[in-house]
């Protein structure tokens, strides 16, 4: 792990005998967020069938009282997530976006679940990502426990290909 050379961008790699990882992580200039960017190539002789996913999972705990559940909901018109904390369907109390997960290619599919919840739509996504087919729960809202998220790319990479 390092800087690239006289940037803001942390560099992560991981090679073993098949697989070959890069990942570049910065803030960008003009706004708060971080981007971060996976390389990926098949190294080995043989096709490779991958699950690539991003999960979190976290309590948005920063406001109680009048400011409700923690939600997680994809926007499919968007394809990404937006976590906050606020009333799940009740429009009258104030909400506040705290976080919002992108992918770019689109991701193949998705889950929004409660933490720690082990069956039903709102599974936890961190247990449904162990199977590699995710859900698809749009919305999951919990309190205390917090939601999790996932994100979920399939992709088979022939040698030396890469994505």
């Amino acid at each position: 792990q390092s800087y690239l050379e006289d940037t803001n961008v942390l560099q992560t790699t991981f090679a073993s005998p098949e697989l070959s990882l890069r990942l570049l992580d910065f803030v960008h200039p003009d706004f708060t967020g971080i981007i971060r960017v996976l390389e990926i190539q098949n190294t080995g002789e043989e096709p490779l069938t991958l699950d690539i996913f991003h999960a979190e999972g976290s309590s948005v705990a920063d406001h109680r009282g009048q400011f409700g559940y923690n939600v997680a909901y994809y926007n499919r018109l968007g394809n990404h997530v937006v976590r906050y904390r606020g009333h799940p369907w009740d429009n009258a109390i104030e909400a506040q976006t705290v976080w919002l997960f992108a992918g770019n290619p689109t991701p193949d599919t998705y889950q929004c679940g409660v933490s720690y919840q082990d069956h039903g739509d709102g599974l936890d996504a961190f247990l449904d990502v162990c199977d590699g087919d995710l859900q698809k729960n749009r919305y999951a809202f919990a309190d205390p426990n917090g939601t999790t998220s996932a994100v979920m790319w399939w992709r088979t990479l022939q040698p030396g290909e890469s994505c």
